[in-house]
């Protein structure tokens, strides 16, 4: 009977694996993670080294610090899992464990979707404040970059598809506030596309830029360049560009991954995109084929997770660890899990370390650990930690601006100067420019040096009293079920009909933000709402809110 059910488990567990075999080609800027097969993978690595390098040499964009990794997938039906839009070839997605990453699968149109969401994930990566109209524009212009001659990219062709929805039909500047307004997803990637094309390749916009990006729809200056789009669109020639992409340079690394660990991938990036019930599947069937050792007890812990769970998850990543699980990821759920159950720092430290030996990418654990020895007066590993930690959330403002009082106390006043300059620019709450503005003030006086030997009150970040969300959505508030229990919050993040729904698992927990009151409560009204815009961080592992934003019209989410 043992060997019939140990016979079942094992053919549950090779049900979901698919007899697909996962491998990573990697370069020193690029990881490209496929069940498509080597040369597949090489292909698509080869491509973005060189479009990487074409950026350099191009407008509008820069390249930036950091390797970068793709999921691609072979099967549409396997992608749809994770994907939360239908239709979407590939996507970008940011957790708290990990720097921007792509998935994507493969349609015949690899090269032009990775080029696409690379762009998203440089933008991520920097301090740009950019519009949506115009990060959805530069990513569209170099999505279409195409081979021209050895070694050779041509940018700012015609898009045929784009031109067709253009041409002839009148451009608004309503057409660039989003989509979820204009009810047209594909003429607001192609005004978005012609309307950057337009600024990057006319001189006379060229120079305008800077005014164009802060400017709304309805400035004058906007509703003028809709008016030159419209006279652009018409023309028979476009301007191009040809830059160089050399590719003999690029050497290329290819590893294996063993069919466990590419299933507890597969199951983690489904926790990530924000689809528990399916990750839980998966975790199961890895559960199941395996008894009383490391793999059953993480998968069971991250089973648990996935239903919020929390002490089970707890006391199942405790046994991996015991189990000398080398998992990274084991190591960090189970440092936040601790962290969040008030557990004493002496036994979060340990688990913080490990992961800073295990994962150093993993930012939000280091950043934990470098605020906490920079709280110790252990500057040379605070600034270590809090250094790798910028490099994975160059965007995070809180980041640096820790980064920049570690570097402060540890008299190294113009590398904190410059930290605090990259905390200001990436700041996109009025609390975190205050902090990062009024640090940048401190820094420029003489009497800085001594003052910030004191434990400044920043130090013990709001990461370490308050969860932290590790994803985000926007769209149209539609309900607040205050009488559920848990209360639920209901909104639309594509204005047709597609509801998510997240739950408010502790009131004090939830930060608002730009609210009239500092955003030191709750006050919403139960039921039905109007439909206002608003942006939600939410823990991915339970749908669980921590952060509440309410938006203006031009704040409203790309697709």
């Amino acid at each position: 009977m043992r060997a019939y059910i140990a016979a079942l488990s094992l053919l549950s567990f090779a049900s979901v694996i698919h007899a697909s075999t996962w491998i990573a080609v990697s370069t020193a800027r690029f990881e490209v993670v496929t069940d498509c097969g080597e040369s597949e993978a090489r292909l698509l690595v080869t491509s973005l080294e060189q479009f990487d390098g074409a950026i350099a040499q191009s407008p509008g964009i820069e390249a930036t610090s950091g390797v970068t990794k793709i999921y691609l997938f072979r099967s549409e039906k396997e992608f749809a899992e994770f994907r939360s839009h239908p239709g979407t070839a590939g996507f970008t997605l940011s957790t708290s464990h990990a720097a921007p990453f792509v998935l994507m699968f493969a349609n015949g149109r690899a090269r032009e979707v990775a080029f696409h969401e690379y762009v998203h994930v440089l933008v991520q990566r920097g301090d740009w404040k950019l519009p949506r109209w115009f990060e959805e524009g530069l990513a569209e212009f170099y999505g279409h970059a195409r081979p021209a001659g050895r070694d050779k990219l041509s940018l700012g062709d015609q898009v045929p598809e784009h031109m067709s929805l253009l041409r002839g039909q009148p451009i608004t500047a309503t057409l660039l506030e989003e989509p979820l307004l204009t009810g047209s997803q594909g003429r607001y990637y192609a005004a978005s596309w012609a309307l950057v094309h337009m600024i990057l390749t006319d001189p006379d916009y060229r120079s305008k830029t800077e005014e164009l990006l802060k400017a709304r729809p309805s400035d004058a200056i906007f509703k003028k360049a809709i008016e030159d789009l419209q006279l652009y669109v018409a023309r028979p020639v476009w301007k191009q560009q040809t830059v160089e992409a050399p590719k003999s340079s690029i050497n290329a690394t290819l590893e294996a991954i063993p069919p466990v660990d590419a299933e507890f991938m597969l199951a983690t990036l489904l926790l990530d995109a924000g689809q528990p019930q399916a990750a839980r599947k998966r975790y199961a069937a890895i559960a199941a084929a395996h008894h009383n050792d490391a793999i059953s007890a993480e998968a069971a812990g991250f089973s648990a997770l996935s239903v919020n769970d929390r002490a089970i998850a707890t006391r199942q990543f405790r046994r991996a660890i015991e189990l000398k699980t080398s998992r990274a990821r084991v190591w960090s759920e189970l440092a936040m899990l601790e962290k969040e159950a008030g557990a004493p720092w002496q036994e979060v430290k340990p688990l913080l370390e490990r992961i800073a030996i295990l994962d150093p990418a993993d930012y939000q654990a280091v950043y934990l650990l470098g605020i906490r020895e920079a709280d110790d007066g252990d500057l040379k590993h605070a600034v270590d930690h809090l250094a790798a930690a910028a490099q994975g959330a160059p965007g995070k403002s809180d980041v640096w601006h820790a980064y920049a009082l570690a570097l402060s106390q540890g008299n190294r006043p113009e590398d904190a100067r410059v930290a605090a300059q990259r905390s200001l620019r990436v700041a996109t709450t009025v609390e975190w420019e205050q902090r990062a503005a009024t640090l940048l003030e401190s820094l420029k006086r003489p009497q800085m040096a001594s003052a910030v030997r004191r434990k400044p009150e920043v130090v013990t970040s709001p990461a370490w009293t308050t969860p932290k969300p590790d994803a985000e959505i926007r769209g149209r508030f539609l309900d607040f079920a205050c009488q559920a229990d848990p209360p639920r919050l209901r909104l639309d993040p594509e204005g047709g009909g597609k509801v998510v729904e997240l739950k408010i698992a502790d009131p004090k927990q939830v930060n608002l933000l730009n609210t009239a009151s500092g955003g030191a409560s709750i006050e919403l009204r139960c039921g039905p709402q109007d439909g206002r815009p608003i942006r939600v961080g939410y823990r991915v592992s339970d749908g669980t809110v921590l952060e509440l934003e309410f938006l203006q019209v031009h704040d409203l989410p790309r697709f």
